[in-house]
């Protein structure tokens, strides 16, 4: 008789090595991707999309400020202090013809896949 010791080990060590794959492969499909764009536009276009979808009680023509203080209640963990810099140069731009000049968006598409869907009314629990 052959001994199959050295082979049944390595079928075990395998079998773990799957599984390690397997959860690995599992927690990584659940992080949000982060989606890429070309400009500035595209970022908080994305972003005005995200708050539609999660506050449909905002109203049309809400200003940035209005949908920013909701998420903030959300205590979502996103670089806050960035995100109001992106607003503020977004809003430059947008309403003074500003050239931003180099931004890196992230934060802004980070905050925009990180919000919930279908959030009716925040409760500010600061107070």
């Amino acid at each position: 008789m052959t001994d199959y010791t050295p082979i049944l080990y390595s079928l075990g060590v395998l079998n773990i090595v799957l599984y390690v794959m397997l959860i690995i492969g599992y927690i990584k499909s659940r992080k949000p991707s982060i989606p890429e764009v070309s400009n500035i536009n595209e970022a908080f276009e994305i972003l005005e999309n995200s708050f539609r979808k999660s506050f449909s009680d905002l109203p049309n023509g809400f200003t940035w400020a209005e949908a920013i203080s909701r998420a903030k209640a959300l205590e979502l963990k996103v670089n806050w202090k960035e995100v109001d810099n992106m607003v503020k140069k977004y809003e430059a731009y947008r309403y003074g013809d500003i050239d931003p000049g180099r931004v890196n968006p992230r934060e802004i598409l980070k905050l925009a896949v990180v919000l919930p869907r279908g959030v009716r009314k925040v409760v500010d629990r600061r107070s």
